[in-house]
């Protein structure tokens, strides 16, 4: 009876730390989130998809993102969700704004979401899909992330859908994985098999009932089933096992980055202080000695300044303002002046700091 009770108090949380992993939880998902769609909309609006079919590949990648993300319980793994939503998102919507519109039903980009999902879970270590078990394992935890889609406007997934595709991303991941005893491409059990066939037929069926022809019918369940999520697993996991020891690397950035945080931070208030301070002068000559630059706005104010400073001060010309007496060709190069010492003496004096701090992280770092 001691024992229970010890093996319960190791298991249960209080109150207060539940909340706190209940708002752990919560960020993390809101990071991730924010991660998938900042990239899965605008590359989605500039492949000319419709705002629907955006919406829909946004969905496929947070329910991904999100399921993965609280299935890895490894702290400083999110990304790992975060890549794999942001994979499935754009996947999908190349497949939505390439398709035709009579074949964009979840049933033509579901599989291969799935499919696809597995595949990098698989390629990244994050789950075993060495035989049909284990494959039916990771496919049932797959199938739960997309049964997600049922709560996304506008993706018409039911709940039911993922379940109904979970055999045959499961006899994809146990076909194509190592079994057990090292072999590879060994068959399905009869009734995994016997299911699929059953999944096919089904869709076969669904599909007529839209009003396809027969032979199309045919080939769009064969090849939403078969060869498109067989090459989405594929090319997923070899594209994660090939990242995976690459992506790895940016986890010793963290430390280095803390290290050079502060002065990152120093540059750029010296900088800051060098465009404020020129915006104040290229404004000041513009107003008494109208005509020293060309391209003005008739509402330039301080904003159209700070902007002209700071390309200037990069060498760069994006404003359209052109610097034409000789007083504001002056006052450029005069910027240019304090702008090019800054970087070298920070330059100098960021290194001394930093090398013995960057000295230990690497020592660290060695195996």
């Amino acid at each position: 009876m001691a024992r229970v009770r010890r093996w319960l108090a190791t298991r249960l949380t209080t109150p207060r730390e539940s909340a706190l992993q209940a708002i752990r939880a919560a960020w993390m998902c809101l990071l991730v989130s924010a991660g998938v769609l900042l990239v899965v909309v605008p590359v989605g609006y500039a492949t000319d998809a419709t705002h629907g079919q955006v919406v829909r590949a946004a969905g496929y990648g947070l329910v991904a993102a999100i399921g993965i993300a609280l299935r890895t319980h490894r702290p400083g793994r999110a990304w790992l969700g975060m890549l794999i939503g942001t994979a499935v998102g754009l996947v999908t919507v190349q497949m939505l704004s390439s398709l035709p519109p009579n074949i964009q039903g979840p049933l033509n980009t579901l599989p291969a979401a799935m499919a696809l999902t597995l595949g990098m879970i698989a390629g990244f270590g994050e789950g075993q899909v060495d035989g049909y078990p284990e494959a039916l394992r990771e496919s049932s935890l797959v199938a739960l992330m997309f049964m997600g889609l049922a709560l996304v406007p506008g993706s018409n997934v039911l709940f039911i859908m993922p379940l109904m595709l979970l055999p045959s991303t499961a006899a994809i991941g146990g076909f194509f994985g190592h079994a057990a005893d090292g072999r590879r491409y060994a068959w399905p059990p009869a009734w995994l098999t016997l299911v699929v066939l059953s999944l096919i037929v089904l869709m076969f069926l669904l599909v007529v009932l839209e009003g396809a022809p027969v032979v199309l019918a045919a080939a769009i369940t064969i090849l939403a089933l078969i060869p498109i999520p067989v090459m989405a697993f594929l090319c997923a996991r070899a594209v994660a096992v090939w990242l995976h020891p690459r992506l790895l690397f940016y986890n010793q950035l963290a430390a280095y980055l803390r290290v050079m945080w502060i002065p990152i931070g120093s540059l750029a208030i010296g900088y800051l202080i060098i465009i404020v301070l020129f915006a104040g002068f290229y404004g000041t000559l513009a107003r008494f000695s109208p005509g020293s630059f060309e391209n003005i706005g008739e509402e330039s104010g301080i904003l159209t300044w700070l902007s002209f400073a700071f390309f200037t001060g990069v060498g760069g010309d994006y404003t359209g303002i052109v610097p034409v007496s000789s007083g504001a060709r002056a006052l450029v190069g005069a910027q240019l002046i304090p702008t090019v010492a800054w970087v070298l003496v920070m330059f100098a004096a960021v290194m001394a700091y930093l090398r013995p701090k960057l000295d230990r992280i690497a020592e660290r770092n060695q195996p």
